[in-house]
């Protein structure tokens, strides 16, 4: 007793599958358990084994072709069995009248040959892909000749038609690859456009410094325990999370249902699409078990030995494009999650923009930004990261003696002083007006701050007009801190160009320079800092 081989059910998301390969031919023997042949779906690849002995009598579905689970796609049967019990209301090409073994079974069933009939369509013995682009591309199936099993026409045998047909002299485009899409990339392809279908995408970006990150990564290194910048990140945006439930949750059936676990997902370009695998409870795992578990994730996806179960139950996705130059980028959204970060290349000044999408049907710019806040407080704080690690980590202590900049300060009395750096013979005064008990003859501290950026963005403008080639003979500016008196509320830098480039340019380098301002960024955030310019007189 023969049956009709199906297409498997690989995973419960599955909604298609591909013949990849058929292992064995038509009218050849197979035994029971054999393989006969390789199916794909949108995240895996399986094989195909023969259920019981027989014969494989007719491949209905060609290699590359695809169908939906549970559609038939060939018939092992006994040798000399009549098939048409088994093809019998099938909706497959040319399926009722099928080959009994009988050599004159052609004649008697009645059924019209691709030679025999009056050209219609349904009389075509086709693959549904065949079907489908023909009929995008009006070519008459009947005028194609068929290579598929017993003369199926098949996709290619349509590109074939339509490479050879004979065409009025006009402007061409000529095909030299066409690539269908493959599962994974139909699957991609239906999830963004549910994505931005159904959910209202915002955007927020943040620059943050990476100076904690890169040196708790390289201490861990020092220690033997091997963590990424990438490793540190997730865990830092765990604990996030945890200050912000709203974020590490779904958006299904009207509700928004804020989730116990955190389950990252992190997505990883492969070869024909972008696969999320998630690691699951972050929350209670150290960042060298994050570690750990994402390098194993990241190489069985890339080697395509992933399954299913290493996608699912994602509660909060992270996409790093910065390994490929990216500064920042609009991440989307993978459905039911609400929101996802995207996380740009560190700069040459240190820094790196995290990109925050959401889903503002549940949450608001005021949530993004407080989640962001909260990231990058996390992300700058050494002791923080440090405490994700089970390995004991001193990111601060030697690092300092060795690395950090080193300023002494002498007040012998009252509010007057110097400084110096160290490595440097020069004495730097500082004082405070005699309405506060000084001399006023040396520039207060917050003198000292102003000048200091003042120079650090007439510097850095320097620098990138360099790098962009731009001419530049002068730069002077004016710095004003407001108030007059106590801490700063607002800063305005007043910058003056002597330069003939273009106006165009010279912004573009102003713009680039207030970014890369060391001072600038170090300004507490209450303090609004505005950069203008003019061209010198």
């Amino acid at each position: 007793m023969g049956y009709v081989v199906r297409m498997p059910q690989l995973g419960m998301s599955m909604e298609e599958g591909t013949v990849v390969e058929w292992t064995i031919t038509e009218e050849e023997a197979v035994e029971a358990g054999t393989e006969v042949a390789v199916v794909e779906s949108e995240k895996s690849t399986a094989e195909i084994e023969a259920r019981e002995s027989g014969v494989l009598r007719r491949i209905l579905v060609a290699e590359g072709e695809t169908v939906e689970p549970g559609d038939p796609i060939g018939v092992i049967a006994g040798a000399d069995e009549t098939l048409e019990q088994y093809l019998a209301g099938l909706d497959v090409p040319d399926a009722a009248p099928a080959d009994d073994g009988d050599d004159t079974s052609d004649t008697s069933t009645g059924t019209p040959s691709r030679a025999d009939a009056a050209g219609t369509e349904t009389d075509v013995r086709a693959t549904p892909g065949a079907r489908k682009l023909a009929r995008q591309e009006s070519v008459a199936l009947a005028a194609v000749d068929g290579t598929g099993p017993q003369g199926v026409i098949t996709e290619d045998d349509v590109r074939t038609h339509l490479e050879t047909v004979e065409t009025p002299a006009h402007p061409t485009r000529t095909v030299t690859d066409a690539r269908a899409l493959s599962g994974m990339q139909r699957t991609i392809r239906e999830r963004l456009t549910e994505s931005y279908r159904n959910a209202v995408h915002v955007t927020l970006n943040r620059s943050v410094e990476t100076t904690a990150l890169s040196a708790t990564s390289e201490a861990a290194r020092e220690a033997d325990a091997e963590l990424s910048i990438t490793d540190l990140l997730l865990k830092a945006v765990s604990e996030t999370l945890e200050a912000h439930p709203e974020f590490n949750a779904l958006f299904e059936d009207d509700e928004h249902r804020l989730i116990e676990e955190i389950n990252l997902g992190i997505a990883v370009d492969v070869d024909g699409g972008l696969v999320t695998p998630v690691i699951a409870d972050v929350a209670s795992s150290s960042a060298e078990a994050v570690s750990e578990r994402r390098r194993e994730l990241t190489e069985r996806v890339r080697n395509g030995d992933f399954t299913a179960d290493d996608l699912r139950g994602g509660t909060f996705t992270v996409s790093n494009l910065g390994h490929f130059g990216i500064d920042h980028f609009d991440p989307i959204i993978d459905p039911p999650q609400v929101a996802i970060l995207g996380v740009g290349r560190i700069r040459e000044d240190g820094s790196m923009t995290l990109s925050l999408s959401f889903d503002h049907r549940v949450l608001n710019g005021a949530d993004a930004a407080r989640f962001l806040g909260t990231l990058a407080e996390t992300v700058t704080d050494e002791s923080a990261l440090a405490a994700f690690c089970e390995t004991e980590i001193d990111a601060t202590s030697d690092r300092r003696a060795e690395e950090s900049r080193k300023i002494r300060v002498e007040n012998p009395s009252g509010v007057s002083g110097t400084y110096t750096v160290d490595g440097t013979d020069t004495e730097v005064p500082f004082d405070e007006p005699t309405t506060a008990g000084g001399t006023g003859l040396a520039p207060t501290p917050i003198e000292h701050l102003l000048g200091a950026l003042g120079s650090c963005l007439s510097l850095a403008l320097r620098t990138m007009a360099g790098r962009d080639e731009i001419a530049i003979d002068g730069i002077d500016c004016d710095v004003y801190g407001t108030p007059s008196e106590g801490p700063l509320e607002a800063v305005d830098v007043e910058l003056r160009i002597d330069s003939d480039a273009e106006r165009e340019l010279l912004e573009r380098a102003v713009t680039k320079a207030a970014r890369a301002c060391y001072v600038e960024r170090s300004l507490s955030e209450g303090i609004d800092v505005s950069v203008t310019w003019t061209r010198a007189d």
